[in-house]
Protein backbone atom coordinates (compact mmCIF):
# COMPACT_ATOMS: atom_id res chain seq x y z
CA UNK A 1 0.00 0.00 0.00
CA UNK A 2 2.85 2.49 0.65
CA UNK A 3 4.71 1.80 -2.43
CA UNK A 4 1.13 2.07 -4.58
CA UNK A 5 0.34 5.37 -2.79
CA UNK A 6 4.20 7.04 -3.27
CA UNK A 7 3.79 6.18 -7.06
CA UNK A 8 -0.09 8.21 -7.21
CA UNK A 9 1.26 10.57 -5.48
CA UNK A 10 4.80 10.92 -7.74
CA UNK A 11 1.87 10.70 -10.75
CA UNK A 12 -0.13 13.58 -9.61
CA UNK A 13 2.56 15.56 -9.00
CA UNK A 14 4.29 15.13 -12.56
CA UNK A 15 0.65 15.76 -14.14
CA UNK A 16 0.53 18.98 -12.04
CA UNK A 17 4.15 19.87 -13.06
CA UNK A 18 3.10 18.99 -16.69
CA UNK A 19 -0.09 21.71 -16.75
CA UNK A 20 2.41 23.97 -15.43
CA UNK A 21 4.66 23.55 -18.47
CA UNK A 22 2.16 23.80 -20.44
CA UNK A 23 0.90 26.92 -19.08
CA UNK A 24 4.66 28.15 -19.22
CA UNK A 25 5.12 27.37 -22.69
CA UNK A 26 1.62 29.04 -23.69
CA UNK A 27 2.61 32.26 -22.14
CA UNK A 28 6.06 32.22 -23.67
CA UNK A 29 4.35 31.94 -26.89
CA UNK A 30 2.29 34.28 -26.63
CA UNK A 31 5.16 36.88 -25.16
CA UNK A 32 7.22 35.76 -28.16
CA UNK A 33 4.54 37.21 -30.40
CA UNK A 34 3.78 40.29 -28.56
CA UNK A 35 7.93 41.08 -29.27
CA UNK A 36 7.81 39.99 -32.76
CA UNK A 37 4.78 42.40 -33.53
CA UNK A 38 6.07 45.14 -31.29
CA UNK A 39 9.18 44.88 -33.31
CA UNK A 40 7.07 45.28 -36.57
CA UNK A 41 5.56 48.24 -35.07
CA UNK A 42 8.87 49.69 -34.36
CA UNK A 43 9.85 48.86 -37.81
CA UNK A 44 6.74 50.62 -39.53
CA UNK A 45 7.13 53.49 -37.39
CA UNK A 46 10.86 54.09 -38.24
CA UNK A 47 10.09 54.01 -41.82
CA UNK A 48 7.25 56.64 -41.45
CA UNK A 49 9.65 58.63 -39.74
CA UNK A 50 12.43 58.53 -42.07
CA UNK A 51 9.81 59.42 -45.04
CA UNK A 52 8.69 62.31 -43.17
CA UNK A 53 12.08 63.33 -42.86
CA UNK A 54 12.22 63.15 -46.11
CA UNK A 55 9.53 65.13 -47.23
CA UNK A 56 10.43 67.83 -44.69
CA UNK A 57 14.28 67.99 -46.38
CA UNK A 58 11.99 68.31 -49.49
CA UNK A 59 9.79 70.88 -48.63
CA UNK A 60 12.76 72.77 -47.11
CA UNK A 61 14.48 72.38 -50.74
CA UNK A 62 11.52 73.69 -52.72
CA UNK A 63 11.13 76.38 -50.30
CA UNK A 64 14.71 77.41 -50.46
CA UNK A 65 14.90 76.94 -54.29
CA UNK A 66 12.00 79.54 -54.67
CA UNK A 67 13.33 81.81 -52.16
CA UNK A 68 16.80 81.81 -54.08
CA UNK A 69 14.63 82.25 -57.71
CA UNK A 70 12.75 85.32 -55.87
CA UNK A 71 15.96 86.89 -55.46
CA UNK A 72 17.32 86.50 -58.23
CA UNK A 73 14.38 88.05 -59.86
CA UNK A 74 14.50 90.78 -57.57
CA UNK A 75 18.22 91.26 -58.72
CA UNK A 76 17.76 91.32 -61.91
CA UNK A 77 14.72 93.35 -61.90
CA UNK A 78 17.03 96.40 -59.76
CA UNK A 79 19.65 96.15 -62.36
CA UNK A 80 17.36 96.89 -65.32
CA UNK A 81 15.96 99.69 -63.11
CA UNK A 82 18.95 101.15 -62.38
CA UNK A 83 19.93 100.75 -66.09
CA UNK A 84 16.89 102.41 -67.07
CA UNK A 85 17.19 105.33 -64.46
CA UNK A 86 21.22 105.90 -65.08
CA UNK A 87 21.18 107.23 -68.59
CA UNK A 88 22.90 110.21 -69.34
CA UNK A 89 20.87 113.49 -70.19
CA UNK A 90 22.61 113.49 -73.58
CA UNK A 91 21.21 109.84 -74.74
CA UNK A 92 17.73 111.25 -73.54
CA UNK A 93 18.11 114.37 -75.54
CA UNK A 94 19.09 112.30 -78.39
CA UNK A 95 16.49 109.90 -78.03
CA UNK A 96 13.90 112.68 -77.83
CA UNK A 97 15.46 114.46 -80.96
CA UNK A 98 15.09 111.53 -83.44
CA UNK A 99 11.59 110.85 -81.93
CA UNK A 100 9.99 114.12 -82.51
CA UNK A 101 9.54 114.28 -86.32
CA UNK A 102 8.90 110.96 -86.23
CA UNK A 103 5.02 109.09 -86.08
CA UNK A 104 3.62 107.68 -83.17
CA UNK A 105 3.47 104.25 -84.51
CA UNK A 106 7.53 104.68 -84.88
CA UNK A 107 8.13 105.56 -81.87
CA UNK A 108 6.28 102.33 -80.16
CA UNK A 109 8.00 100.34 -82.39
CA UNK A 110 11.39 101.40 -81.47
CA UNK A 111 10.28 101.48 -77.88
CA UNK A 112 9.58 97.66 -78.63
CA UNK A 113 12.66 96.92 -80.13
CA UNK A 114 14.63 98.35 -77.45
CA UNK A 115 12.74 96.04 -74.55
CA UNK A 116 13.25 93.24 -76.44
CA UNK A 117 17.15 93.32 -77.21
CA UNK A 118 16.80 94.64 -73.37
CA UNK A 119 15.29 91.21 -72.48
CA UNK A 120 17.19 89.04 -74.62
CA UNK A 121 20.29 89.97 -73.02
CA UNK A 122 22.32 87.72 -71.25
CA UNK A 123 22.82 87.73 -67.68
CA UNK A 124 26.16 89.37 -66.44
CA UNK A 125 28.45 87.66 -63.88
CA UNK A 126 32.27 87.91 -62.95
CA UNK A 127 31.93 91.92 -62.48
CA UNK A 128 29.70 92.08 -66.04
CA UNK A 129 31.55 90.14 -67.53
CA UNK A 130 29.47 87.64 -70.21
CA UNK A 131 29.04 83.79 -69.03
CA UNK A 132 28.97 81.30 -71.82
CA UNK A 133 27.15 78.21 -70.35
CA UNK A 134 28.89 75.71 -72.08
CA UNK A 135 26.02 73.45 -72.74
CA UNK A 136 28.11 71.33 -75.49
CA UNK A 137 30.38 70.19 -72.84
CA UNK A 138 30.62 66.52 -70.95
CA UNK A 139 29.53 67.57 -67.10
CA UNK A 140 30.80 66.40 -64.00
CA UNK A 141 28.98 66.88 -60.74
CA UNK A 142 30.64 67.05 -57.62
CA UNK A 143 29.05 67.79 -53.60
CA UNK A 144 31.09 69.75 -51.57
CA UNK A 145 30.54 69.38 -47.84
CA UNK A 146 31.77 71.51 -45.01
CA UNK A 147 35.18 70.02 -43.87
CA UNK A 148 35.30 71.46 -40.29
CA UNK A 149 36.45 69.26 -37.61
CA UNK A 150 33.58 70.61 -35.72
CA UNK A 151 30.87 69.93 -38.96
CA UNK A 152 28.81 66.74 -38.18
CA UNK A 153 26.73 65.78 -41.17
CA UNK A 154 24.22 63.68 -38.73
CA UNK A 155 22.57 66.71 -36.87
CA UNK A 156 23.42 69.40 -39.04
CA UNK A 157 20.35 70.89 -41.23
CA UNK A 158 20.58 71.76 -44.36
CA UNK A 159 19.85 75.33 -44.98
CA UNK A 160 20.86 75.97 -48.97
CA UNK A 161 23.39 75.60 -51.38
CA UNK A 162 24.96 77.70 -54.31
CA UNK A 163 26.75 76.24 -57.70
CA UNK A 164 30.30 76.97 -58.66
CA UNK A 165 31.56 76.71 -62.28
CA UNK A 166 35.17 74.89 -63.14
CA UNK A 167 36.19 74.34 -66.66
CA UNK A 168 39.01 71.55 -67.01
CA UNK A 169 41.53 70.49 -70.23
CA UNK A 170 42.70 67.07 -70.15
CA UNK A 171 46.03 67.03 -72.36
CA UNK A 172 46.44 64.67 -75.38
CA UNK A 173 46.53 60.83 -74.05
CA UNK A 174 48.23 58.40 -75.67
CA UNK A 175 47.21 54.45 -74.36
CA UNK A 176 49.63 51.59 -74.65
CA UNK A 177 46.88 48.54 -76.15
CA UNK A 178 48.86 45.17 -75.26
CA UNK A 179 46.93 42.14 -76.61
CA UNK A 180 47.68 38.49 -74.95
CA UNK A 181 46.48 36.29 -77.75
CA UNK A 182 45.76 33.10 -76.62
CA UNK A 183 45.67 29.54 -78.37
CA UNK A 184 43.55 26.48 -77.44
CA UNK A 185 44.11 23.18 -79.15
CA UNK A 186 40.10 21.50 -78.98
CA UNK A 187 40.38 17.84 -80.55
CA UNK A 188 42.44 18.07 -83.74
CA UNK A 189 41.57 22.29 -84.49
CA UNK A 190 43.99 25.08 -82.90
CA UNK A 191 42.03 28.02 -82.30
CA UNK A 192 43.62 31.26 -81.48
CA UNK A 193 42.53 34.77 -80.82
CA UNK A 194 42.99 37.91 -83.61
CA UNK A 195 43.56 41.36 -82.72
CA UNK A 196 41.73 44.11 -84.36
CA UNK A 197 42.92 44.92 -87.88
CA UNK A 198 45.63 47.75 -88.21
CA UNK A 199 44.97 50.44 -91.43
CA UNK A 200 48.90 49.49 -92.14
CA UNK A 201 49.90 46.23 -92.34
CA UNK A 202 52.75 45.65 -89.94
CA UNK A 203 52.28 48.41 -88.53
CA UNK A 204 51.77 49.05 -84.24
CA UNK A 205 49.61 52.06 -84.55
CA UNK A 206 46.06 52.05 -85.27
CA UNK A 207 43.28 53.71 -86.62
CA UNK A 208 42.79 56.71 -84.65
CA UNK A 209 46.68 57.42 -83.95
CA UNK A 210 47.14 57.76 -87.76
CA UNK A 211 43.77 59.76 -88.30
CA UNK A 212 45.24 62.30 -85.70
CA UNK A 213 48.98 62.36 -87.62
CA UNK A 214 46.59 63.10 -90.53
CA UNK A 215 44.09 65.67 -89.12
CA UNK A 216 46.79 67.73 -87.47
CA UNK A 217 49.19 67.83 -91.13
CA UNK A 218 46.42 68.23 -93.57
CA UNK A 219 43.36 69.91 -92.25
CA UNK A 220 45.54 71.88 -89.35
CA UNK A 221 48.60 72.44 -91.87
CA UNK A 222 51.07 71.69 -88.85
CA UNK A 223 54.31 70.08 -89.91
CA UNK A 224 55.38 66.63 -89.43
CA UNK A 225 58.49 68.44 -87.15
CA UNK A 226 56.07 70.48 -85.51
CA UNK A 227 53.34 67.30 -84.74
CA UNK A 228 56.68 65.22 -83.39
CA UNK A 229 57.15 67.68 -80.80
CA UNK A 230 53.79 68.39 -79.96
CA UNK A 231 53.38 64.47 -79.03
CA UNK A 232 56.38 64.85 -77.04
CA UNK A 233 55.39 67.42 -75.36
CA UNK A 234 52.56 65.10 -74.01
CA UNK A 235 54.97 62.20 -73.38
CA UNK A 236 54.93 60.15 -76.73
CA UNK A 237 58.20 60.08 -78.06
CA UNK A 238 57.84 59.40 -82.24
CA UNK A 239 60.49 59.54 -85.11
CA UNK A 240 59.99 61.93 -88.16
CA UNK A 241 60.83 59.02 -90.39
CA UNK A 242 57.97 56.71 -88.37
CA UNK A 243 55.61 59.67 -88.35
CA UNK A 244 56.25 60.44 -93.05
CA UNK A 245 56.19 56.46 -93.00
CA UNK A 246 52.83 56.61 -91.49
CA UNK A 247 51.35 59.60 -93.69
CA UNK A 248 52.29 58.24 -96.91
CA UNK A 249 50.81 54.85 -95.67
CA UNK A 250 47.72 57.21 -95.36
CA UNK A 251 47.97 57.81 -98.77
CA UNK A 252 48.60 55.16 -100.39
CA UNK A 253 45.35 54.04 -98.78
CA UNK A 254 42.84 56.92 -99.70
CA UNK A 255 44.59 56.07 -103.29
CA UNK A 256 43.47 52.79 -103.33
CA UNK A 257 40.42 53.96 -102.01
CA UNK A 258 39.61 56.50 -104.86
CA UNK A 259 40.78 54.02 -107.60
CA UNK A 260 38.37 51.59 -106.41
CA UNK A 261 35.60 54.47 -106.00
CA UNK A 262 36.31 55.22 -109.64
CA UNK A 263 35.80 52.08 -111.38
CA UNK A 264 33.02 52.04 -109.38
CA UNK A 265 31.22 54.76 -110.89
CA UNK A 266 33.22 53.79 -114.38
CA UNK A 267 31.44 51.04 -114.41
CA UNK A 268 27.94 51.92 -114.14
CA UNK A 269 25.64 52.88 -117.22
CA UNK A 270 24.55 55.94 -115.70
CA UNK A 271 26.76 59.18 -114.74
CA UNK A 272 25.26 61.26 -112.30
CA UNK A 273 26.90 63.98 -109.49
CA UNK A 274 24.06 65.99 -108.39
CA UNK A 275 20.74 66.50 -109.93
CA UNK A 276 22.00 68.59 -112.33
CA UNK A 277 21.50 66.87 -115.96
CA UNK A 278 22.62 67.63 -119.24
CA UNK A 279 21.87 66.35 -123.08
CA UNK A 280 24.61 64.29 -124.50
CA UNK A 281 24.60 63.52 -128.05
CA UNK A 282 25.36 60.12 -128.61
CA UNK A 283 26.79 58.66 -131.62
CA UNK A 284 25.13 55.55 -133.98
Amino acid sequence: MGRTSTESILRQQLEVANTANAVLQEQVRALSDTVKSQTEIIASLQISAKNLNATIASLEQALIDRGANLDAIKRRLSSVSKLLENKSEKSKYKKTASTEGAPADQTAKDELATDAHTSKEWPRTNHGAKHNPHYELETMEHTVNPEDPEFDLEIARFIGSHDVVRYRMLPMRFIKDIYHIKAYRQGETIFAGKTPVAPIQGSCYDGSFIAGIAYLRYLKAMPVERIVSMFQDHGFELNKATANKLLAGTASLFEKLHDCLKGAVLKDIYLAGDETYHKMIIRN
